[in-house]
């Protein structure tokens, strides 16, 4: 059985001296290169051949594949991003493929998808006036893909994460009914409901920040009053010795360290994070009642800046402050969330990222169905024949060669 041969150019075949009409039918590539169903040709590259094309000869060797046959009944990949707790991004009908953008089939995420995460919610300052506000998600555009991330490691099938945050994973938005004035006496200690964690409103709010304190222990003590808590694994006694009524402050031990507290501000004392919530005096201070949340961690949210943590207002790198209007009549925050560098700037199969604001939810990337090593699917092997042959494996098993040193051949 004769062999058809491929040359890099498919009009070179005129220029051995063929008829036109012994010539193939070239409207019929590749089926004219087969045979019963089997490929049956193979690939030529000069001797002198520039790396350019050898790999174009690889390319045609694979494309070839199709020649070959074999029926066989697969289920088509697909990959699926969600978010931990209860949503996909996905659905049954609508899949999300390979160098698909994440948002391609949902691209907001509200209350029904999570309805802890994303409750509506109700600011309520002392004088009893409430704020209704909506809570979701914006799903970025971030995309689905296989690279290879580390130059000696196998590529990774991967959500790429965008380094800047004019293309976030996500942006979380908080829309208010109506405009609040965070830097209102009234709104001071109250709390806050964002994203499934529960903040109050710092005395430390202005014109340009809004300040909020995230607690993991909220305790009531009177004075002369004691409690031990545990917090990160450590415990802490706290007593209450009296307050300070020239201040509305509060004067506290813990673990041994005394030092006071002013209504509405944190301190760390005794290396314990208190922020006191309110204070409440009387007889000149003699006697009184604190409430206290422990191990409180400050968040600072200014316009067009990072979010910022603790005392020395730490940025966190990945995140994007946007108000809509100032802190005194607020009606909008964004957080638009993206990777914190170019390091950690992917999700692999298999793992997730975690929220660095509220760290209430994950974005999670569980795979693809089928997994890439699966049995299911079709392999096509790059292989070599010792230091001068190339050759691509189909999946029927067909051996296709696309490279060859004569040279070394002859050796």
């Amino acid at each position: 059985m004769s062999k058809k041969i491929i040359v890099g150019l498919i009009s070179a075949l005129m220029a051995l001296g063929l008829a036109i009409a012994a010539a193939p039918n070239l409207s019929t590539y590749p089926t004219f290169l087969g045979e019963d169903g089997q490929l049956n040709a193979i690939i030529v590259v000069g001797q002198d051949a520039k790396p350019e094309d050898v790999v174009a000869a690889a390319d045609i060797a694979v494309g070839l594949g199709e020649v070959s046959t074999v029926e066989k009944t697969v289920t088509v990949s697909t990959a699926a991003a969600t978010v931990t707790g209860g949503v996909s991004l996905d659905t049954s009908a609508s899949r999300i493929y390979l160098n698909d953008s994440i948002n391609s089939v949902k691209d907001t995420l509200t209350s029904s998808d999570l309805p802890t995460v994303l409750a509506d919610g109700t600011f309520v300052d002392d004088d009893g006036n409430e704020y209704g506000y909506t809570q979701y998600i914006e799903v970025g555009s971030n995309r689905v893909s296989f690279a290879q991330e580390e130059s000696d490691e196998d590529p990774v099938l991967e959500i790429a994460m965008s380094t800047g945050s004019s293309d976030p994973l996500y942006t979380l938005k908080v829309v208010f009914t109506k405009t609040v004035n965070f830097t209102d006496s009234d709104s001071i200690g109250n709390k806050l409901d964002l994203f499934g964690t529960t903040f109050t409103v710092g005395a430390e709010t202005d014109s340009n920040s809004l300040v909020l304190y995230k607690a993991y222990t909220e305790v009531t003590l009177e004075n002369g009053e004691s409690t031990t808590v545990t917090v990160g694994g450590t415990d802490y006694t706290i007593e209450v010795r009296g307050f300070d009524t020239t201040n509305d402050a509060v004067v506290l031990t813990v673990n041994g360290e005394t030092d006071d507290v002013i209504e509405g501000n944190s301190k760390k004392i005794g290396g314990l994070e208190v922020f006191a919530k309110s204070v409440t005096a009387w007889s000149q201070g003699a006697s009184g009642i604190a409430v206290l949340q422990l191990g409180s961690e400050k968040i600072t949210l200014e316009n067009n800046t990072a979010v910022m943590v603790g005392e020395n207002e730490e940025e966190v790198d990945g995140t994007l402050v946007t108000f809509t209007g100032t802190p005194t009549n607020l009606s909008a925050i964004q957080i638009a969330v993206f990777a914190p560098d170019s390091e950690n700037d992917y999700i692999a199969a298999g793992s997730s990222f975690e929220d660095p604001f509220a760290g209430t939810f994950s974005v999670a990337f569980n795979g693809i169905t089928s997994d890439l090593k699966a049995e299911d699917r079709d392999e096509i092997k790059f292989r070599v024949s010792g230091d001068y042959k190339g050759y691509v494996v189909l999946p029927d098993g067909t051996s296709l060669y696309f490279a060859y040193n004569d040279s070394l051949g002859d050796q």
